[in-house]
């Protein structure tokens, strides 16, 4: 098996970090929250429904923020890397190249950075028009008969 002189890393095995594990567990009682105002249509109940689910989203959204910074981060700095990397190769004395590879090679480059901040923009511009205010939930006492 080649390795091309580089020693494979072993990949780490996948653990839940703690605010994921805390987002989890908010979100299951949330959910068990809301099962049991729904049966009971108790209003002490269903207030604490609607803050259970305020603190599972609360935590979720501090762990997917974690996770981006975590993620972003790093690919950022790889792609950095990866650039300062190619400048490495413009020594004209150690490479032969010309002009039409230049910009070539930094046509498809731009043409990347461009699509992923597209993507980005696109998310962003998404979520604005997903967003309306959170959907107050409308709930009916049982009549009496």
């Amino acid at each position: 098996m080649a390795t091309n002189g580089a020693a494979r890393k072993k990949a780490k095995p996948r653990t839940k970090s703690p605010l994921t594990e805390q987002a989890v567990a908010l979100r299951k009682k949330a959910v068990e929250l809301r099962a049991k105002a729904d049966e009971t249509h108790n209003a002490d109940e269903e207030a604490a429904a609607l803050k259970a689910e305020k603190e599972a989203d609360v935590a979720t959204r501090k762990d997917n923020r974690a996770r981006f910074e975590r993620v972003a981060g790093g690919r950022a700095s790889q792609a950095l890397i990866s650039l300062k990397a190619l400048a490495g190769i413009a020594a004209r004395g150690k490479y032969l190249y010309n002009a039409d590879d230049v910009e070539t090679m930094f046509k498809e480059i731009t043409s990347a950075v461009d699509d992923a901040k597209l993507a980005f923009t696109r998310a962003l511009e998404l979520e604005v028009l997903q967003s309306p205010k959170k959907k107050k939930r409308v709930t009916f006492a049982p009549m009496a008969l």
